[in-house]
């Protein structure tokens, strides 16, 4: 339904321009909760090949949503009343938004860094899952599809610790280093990761006497 409101808003300049109109009028007259001003800005469709471009959707309508359903209660839009929220769907609305927030804050934390970020990527998606777990309880109704969620990243983090290149981008890096896995990794992993970083130190130490011979 998300989708579908913002298709039909977006779907002519007049319409696009209708739907300002409303936020510029509604600015006029401090209609708009909390402080009676809405920013002039419009919906946004999310894009199969853009990162977080699901949550940027259902984030603008969310944030632009009185505006919105005043557009669509409007007698000349009557076509697309069927779109209007009740209280449930816009509440689950607020709910799946809580639940796709986690996957855009570590995605934003990854791109943000302006050095490699290999080291920061199991981290992040180890608090990814911490964090949808978390969500589980709060938000019982949709705890099976978080629950799909938690078993593909689950999939990933699993592979990323028994992968020796993840494992020495971590220890390398002087925020981290083995202490991080050490606390969140389990046994047999931080064993075989610390395993790694020394056949990694022997390596560099022996090159140089490998290539004199």
């Amino acid at each position: 339904k998300t989708r579908q409101a913002v298709a039909a808003c977006r779907a002519s300049g007049q319409r696009r321009d209708d739907v300002r109109q409303i936020i510029v009028d509604g600015n006029a007259k401090y209609l708009w909760q909390p402080d009676g001003i809405m920013r002039v800005v419009q919906l946004l469709r999310d894009c199969e090949t853009r990162w977080s471009s699901t949550y940027l959707m259902s984030d603008r309508l969310i944030e632009l949503y009185p505006a919105v359903q005043c557009f669509l209660k409007h007698p000349q839009q009557s076509a697309l009343a069927h779109l209007i929220f009740t209280e449930l769907e816009y509440q689950v609305l607020h709910d799946i938004q809580a639940i796709l927030a986690v996957p855009h804050a570590a995605q934003e934390l990854l791109s943000a860094e302006k050095t490699p970020t290999l080291s920061a990527a199991l981290p992040a998606f180890e608090m990814l899952l911490d964090c949808w777990i978390n969500l589980q309880t709060q938000l019982p109704m949709l705890a099976h599809y978080i629950r799909v969620g938690i078993v593909k990243i689950q999939e990933y983090v699993n592979k990323g610790r028994k992968t020796r290149v993840y494992a020495l981008a971590m220890i390398i890096n002087l925020t981290m280093k083995m202490e991080w896995i050490e606390q969140h990794w389990p046994a047999d992993d931080a064993a075989q990761a610390e395993e790694w970083m020394i056949d990694a130190v022997c390596y560099l130490c022996l090159a140089p006497f490998t290539v004199n011979n």
